[in-house]
């Protein structure tokens, strides 16, 4: 099962943005488990951001999801989105992450209704939105973690999900 944990993030992130009409998203590094050297280096990475959004899987499966956007990257891509779903709305920094937070909500969502269906019982947390210049988050301590970009014509941004309880599944 702890092979097929990154493959159904990654699903569940893919099947999310085409619903929303983003239809030439590229994910890479898909996989394969962030080793401890690269563990040091995501975790900087995280430290470069515009907005994070951070989402708790608690049950069976235990461990945190982080989507991190960097700087100007949350505009482009919220105006991709709004643009997507034939919205007409006025975006404001709180509107960005309104609509990140409702996206990685989603992908929670998508993501534990994938391990349901292989037998992983599972909840997500709410969103907890962190913004602000360089805004970081320490990943928590964890048996596996994974990590890969998500990419389009808005720029990039990157998923860290942090196993808890991997030896579990």
């Amino acid at each position: 099962m702890d092979t097929q944990i990154n493959a159904l993030l990654m699903k569940a992130c893919k099947d999310i943005f085409m619903e929303i009409g983003f239809s030439n998203i590229v994910i890479e590094q898909g996989q394969k488990a962030v080793k401890e050297a690269d563990r040091h280096k995501a975790a900087q990475n995280v430290g470069k951001n515009d907005i994070l959004a951070l989402i708790g899987l608690v049950g069976t499966l235990k461990g945190q999801l982080i989507l991190a956007f960097p700087p100007t990257i949350s505009d482009s891509f919220v105006s991709q989105l709004v643009s997507h779903l034939g919205m007409d709305a006025e975006q404001s920094h709180q509107f960005n992450k309104e609509a990140i937070a409702e996206l990685s909500n989603q992908i929670g969502g998508a993501f534990v209704n994938l391990l349901s269906q292989k037998g992983v019982d599972c909840m997500i947390t709410p969103p907890i939105i962190l913004s602000g210049s360089g805004v970081q988050a320490m990943l928590p301590e964890s048996d596996k973690d994974y990590c890969f970009d998500v990419s389009g014509d808005f720029g990039y941004f990157t998923c860290i999900f942090a196993i808890k309880n991997s030896k579990l599944i």
